[in-house]
């Protein structure tokens, strides 16, 4: 892959990619992090995340699966899934010959809707040529939200949904759907009525279809504020793309779940056992451990660990190699709402800062799939311990597949 960073660098300049900027902010009205380097992965090992994804997949749909989870009490109704719902990623740290899931969603990504945009605008600033892994993904999108356009009004809801860091993505989504003559409004979740026909009612209109964007964790935390918007879902759960009961099926819990299938498969083949028995990293619940020093005895010193909370997102409550008085602590207080990974290093890429300058930067691969079938991915570089944008180079960044 040197070769391919190579010839990148020698044909990148700083006017490329003021190009590449200033094109996506024509789309999207607003400047977000977007990294200066692509991420090169062969043709093998693209197809490897895309077989582990739809192994991912089947386990996700899986009906003896699902009931396991269906019997963990949740605060809403627990509608079965559709086709439609299945609507989320797969995330990977990866090394040349190896790929290791370290998260599932079972939710929009955040900033997917972006996805298609991002490699198009990148492709012909730099004049690049080859596939396009995520082509097509918005027109798919569409088809999905308005389930194949028998749905002409759509809402856009998420609680203060004016204020959500990604609102700029709500509006491009907005903008997509209007391209193709539906009626899209951008909605907060607290301010919704119900219509006498049932449908959610918003400052004199009214809306068949609802793209969720309202992660259950707020829901949850927000629900005396949100009494119409948890109506609607429990009378018209078809109303909503998706299924938040989505959330709760490929939230940490599954990676437990994924590093325990040689022992409970859930009737799944073996060959998806083997795939996603090798793509797992070690994890397990917090509270299977009585205590600080079975933990060790199981994973070695907390150095070699990551504590991830349940059901949280964005990175959030992220404890990356703990101290070992933060584990105890942990383990003491309020181990069931933590779940315990193995490490494994991200991947690593040369990476070409604005004015020239080489650096290294690590990053991860979201393959991400819509009606249970992969339709893309992009990447995401960074600096620091776990995946995040704070620091002064990085950001969401295309694949190239070579």
């Amino acid at each position: 892959m040197q070769e391919y960073y190579k010839n990148y660098f020698q044909q990148f300049s700083i006017e490329k990619y003021q190009l590449y900027l200033e094109a996506v902010k024509l789309e999207t009205g607003k400047n977000y992090k977007f990294g200066t380097t692509p991420i090169f992965i062969s043709s093998a090992q693209y197809s490897r995340l895309e077989n582990i994804s739809n192994s991912v997949m089947r386990l996700l749909q899986n009906k003896l699966y699902q009931k396991s989870i269906y019997n963990v009490p949740w605060f809403l109704p627990q509608h079965p899934m559709q086709k439609h719902d299945y609507f989320g990623c797969v995330d990977f740290h990866i090394q040349p010959d190896e790929e290791k899931i370290i998260e599932i969603n079972l939710f929009a990504p955040g900033f997917s809707g972006f996805m298609e945009l991002v490699e198009n605008k990148f492709f012909e600033s730099f004049g690049l040529f080859g596939d396009r892994i995520s082509s097509g993904f918005e027109r798919k999108l569409v088809n999905s939200v308005t389930n194949d356009f028998q749905h002409e009004r759509v809402a856009i809801v998420d609680i203060d949904a004016y204020n959500q860091y990604n609102i700029d993505e709500f509006k491009y989504i907005k903008k997509m759907l209007q391209n193709y003559n539906v009626e899209t409004s951008v909605v907060p979740a607290e301010e919704v009525d119900i219509s006498k026909a049932g449908n959610l009612f918003f400052k004199g209109n009214e809306y068949t279809r609802i793209l969720n964007r309202l992660i259950p964790f707020d829901w949850e935390q927000h629900r005396d504020k949100l009494i119409n918007y948890s109506e609607l879902f429990k009378n018209k759960p078809g109303m909503f793309f998706t299924n938040p009961f989505g959330w709760k099926i490929g939230d940490k819990r599954i990676l437990p779940v994924l590093s325990n299938l040689q022992n409970q498969s859930f009737g799944l083949s073996v060959t998806d056992v083997d795939i996603l028995s090798n793509a797992v990293l070690k994890t397990k619940q917090l509270d299977e451990f009585s205590n600080f020093e079975n933990c060790v005895e199981e994973f070695g010193l907390p150095r070699r660990l990551i504590v991830k909370p349940i059901d949280n997102y964005a990175g959030r409550g992220i404890l990356f190699k703990p101290s070992n008085k933060k584990l105890k602590e942990i383990i003491e207080k309020e181990k069931g709402k933590y779940i315990i990974q193995e490490i494994f290093p991200p991947g690593k890429i040369p990476y070409i800062m604005p004015d020239k300058r080489m650096n290294e930067v690590k990053f991860d691969v979201r393959v991400v799939f819509l009606n249970g079938k992969v339709v893309g991915a992009y990447g995401r570089s960074y600096q620091g311990s776990i995946t995040n944008f704070s620091g002064d180079v990085g950001g969401f960044t295309p694949i190239i597949i070579e």
